[in-house]
């Protein structure tokens, strides 16, 4: 039988084709909600956005291989649940955002739905572009970014807390470049600490 969790299986997929390009927009509603897998280094997408309501998602991805987005993460409408992104923990970057872009991932439901960026998901990209954790609700980022090794994947870029909701920060910023910062501009920002070493913390500004 078909494995309705693997991303790369393109019955799996409406209409059917496995999104392959940072040009695909890809959606996930309530139809057939629960864990995809990311198994394939051809598996990207333009963005990933979540109107599922009552249904929680949770991404992943096999060993090595990483997800390839353009641009964006979002939540909309009303979610109630949780939806997780916790790819596999690749030192180099396993969720990656294409040069020139930053990355937004943003959780815009105001039903008390939260968009989680799991302890395994390592941010990077071959650009300059930072990151920027916004939208009305609560977004909570317990992962880290990529190392300079190469290709070398590593952030340049701010840590952007933008709109009204709830940012939680409790993931590694060990690995970005001296001149990142990690900056409020609307919301509130919670740092948590609890479980990270002093060389994990990042400076703050604005």
């Amino acid at each position: 039988s078909s494995d309705l969790t693997d991303w790369n299986l393109p019955g799996n997929w409406n209409p059917l084709g496995v999104p392959g390009a940072t040009t695909i927009p890809v959606l996930f509603t309530d139809t057939s909600a629960g864990t995809v897998n990311v198994s394939s280094v051809s598996d990207m997408a333009q963005s990933l956005t979540f109107t599922n309501t009552n249904t929680s998602y949770t991404i992943t991805s096999s060993a090595g291989v990483p997800l390839n987005l353009l641009n964006a993460i979002t939540v909309n409408g009303n979610l109630t649940g949780t939806d997780q992104i916790n790819l596999a923990s690749i030192s180099t970057g396993s969720l990656l955002f294409a040069s020139g872009n930053n990355l937004t991932i943003a959780n815009n439901s105001a039903a008390g739905g939260v968009l989680t960026i799991g302890p395994n998901t390592v941010i990077g990209t071959p650009g300059t572009g930072g990151v920027i954790f916004g939208g009305l609700g609560y977004v909570a980022f317990s992962g880290s970014f990529a190392t300079t090794a190469s290709p070398n994947n590593s952030v340049e870029g701010n840590i952007t807390k933008a709109g009204p909701g709830l940012f939680d920060y409790s993931g590694s910023g060990a690995n970005l470049v001296s001149s990142s910062n990690l900056v409020l501009n609307g919301g509130t920002l919670e740092l948590d600490y609890t479980e990270a070493t002093p060389t994990t913390k990042m400076t703050t500004s604005g």
